[in-house]
């Protein structure tokens, strides 16, 4: 292992400022609704802890005709339990026709959903749901799943409490005959009706189609990236093992982030100057049309609030070189054997966990800024074999304020695959941040940590 050390003496400060994107109810919209059978009643507390920003618990096609009231009874035997602090948004999809009113009628009130997911969506159907649901705050989501729904999609979008408007493509396809081949351009047409209609009608974007082939992630990967480009946002999972790889899709990266943000500073400075329109560095002529697509990047970006980064700031002023003494070396090497990641990652992440009013999912989004692709739930798995020690260190450490610091280097492997961790350090020799890069890039380093 090489280590080098370069000098970068600056103040820490913090000037990231992203937006996560909002519906009509202003919550972030989910990546990923992962869909539970209403059946499988042991299996939905482990959906909420999958990582997965929506469940949807089924009571549809996951639930035959005969389990239909065993499957009712289990779904409101769990939302008469369930919290509602645990950040993930948890919708029932309910059959149609008489089966759904029944469905209706069994849930009743008062419980912490965010909505109802109405499969084979018709506007009488929808009509009636959204009646039930006008005097309290559910959404109503609809699911196109056929002909006639994405013919009359426009009417659809106009009943009162419906969003997160959702594509069936399985039974579509059926219904109308299609057989769709691996570029999936059959159903491009009936996408785009979809889309486009959501956008006339200023909707949220459309949720994209489940994947029924739960093993070949490379294939799931080209296909989420097929429904982004064509305009929709999150989309349908089946098995907690999607998940990951949607949100990875529907993530803007830390660069596309950056340039969106850099564009759109230099738009705002050509306004101010009189100028409508501008030239950037390659000969491209930005506009307002541009900058829609640049505001859309960080509108859909899944980075924590400004709010959230200034409270780390804050607390990062204020006690400088705590991460280091109270975290690695308060654990000797030896604890950390038998897992993927190196010490500096893990304690990372345990100190934004735990000196922080930040979530696991936080705290993953915050990882990913720094180029390390880890995930909601391996972040719990750390915090709870390191996070008691962890946190009675924290107490005893002293604040440290005035520090100063210096950019470090580390060449080490990860999975099989050489990286570069830089790291911020303290003149204590304290590790007060880190970056992960795949190619060796010092000066994108030094910006990194200067502009935090």
């Amino acid at each position: 292992m090489i280590q080098v050390s370069t000098r970068a003496d600056c103040a820490y400060e913090e000037t990231l400022d992203t937006i996560a994107v909002r519906d009509e109810e202003n919550r972030p919209l989910p990546r990923s609704y992962l869909y539970v059978p209403g059946t499988a009643p042991e299996r939905f507390d482990k959906a909420i802890a999958s990582g997965a920003d929506a469940v949807i618990l089924d009571l549809e096609d996951a639930v035959p005709l005969a389990a239909k009231a065993r499957a009712r009874q289990n779904v409101v035997d769990f939302l008469s339990q369930h919290r509602a602090d645990t950040g993930v948004e948890l919708w029932v999809r309910i059959n149609p026709g008489h089966l759904g009113e029944e469905d209706l009628s069994s849930l009743g009130t008062g419980y912490s959903l965010t909505g109802i997911v109405l499969a084979k969506a018709g506007l009488t159907d929808l009509e009636r749901v959204a009646d039930t649901q006008l005097n309290n705050s559910l959404l109503v989501s609809p699911l196109i799943e056929t002909p006639e729904a994405v013919r009359r999609i426009d009417d659809l979008l106009r009943v009162p409490r419906v969003a997160r408007v959702q594509l069936g493509e399985y039974d579509l396809c059926a219904a109308v005959g299609l057989d769709p081949g691996p570029d999936e351009s059959e159903t491009a047409w009936a996408r785009n009706q979809i889309v486009f209609a959501c956008a006339g009608a200023g909707s949220t974007p459309p949720v994209a189609p489940v994947s029924i082939n739960i093993h070949d992630l490379d294939a799931l990967q080209v296909s989420t990236e097929r429904a982004r480009r064509q305009g929709f946002f999150g989309r349908a999972c089946i098995h907690p093992s999607q998940v990951a790889l949607v949100h990875k899709v529907f993530t803007p990266s830390v660069r596309a982030i950056d340039e969106a943000q850099q564009m759109l500073e230099r738009f705002e400075a050509g306004l101010a100057a009189g100028r409508g329109a501008i030239v950037d560095k390659s000969g491209r002529i930005i506009d307002e049309a541009v900058v829609r697509s640049a505001r859309r990047t960080l509108s859909t970006s899944q980075q924590p609030t400004t709010d959230m980064y200034k409270h780390e700031k804050k607390m990062r002023h204020s006690q400088l070189g705590e991460i280091a003494s109270a975290g690695q070396d308060s654990m000797m090497s030896s604890t950390y054997k038998g897992y993927r990641f190196p010490r500096e990652i893990i304690a990372h992440c345990v100190w934004l966990y735990h000196r922080f009013p930040l979530s696991y999912r936080e705290v993953e989004v915050l990882m990913r800024a720094r180029g390390v692709d880890v995930s909601y739930e391996t972040i719990r798995t750390w915090c709870a074999a390191f996070g008691p020690e962890y946190a009675a260190a924290l107490r005893r450490r002293a604040p440290r304020p005035d520090d100063r610091w210096h950019l470090d280097e580390v060449s080490l492997k990860i999975n099989g695959k050489r990286q570069y961790l830089w790291r911020a350090v303290d003149q204590h020799g304290n590790v007060l941040d880190i970056l992960l890069q795949t190619n060796r890039d010092e000066k994108s380093a030094t910006r990194f940590f200067a502009s935090r």
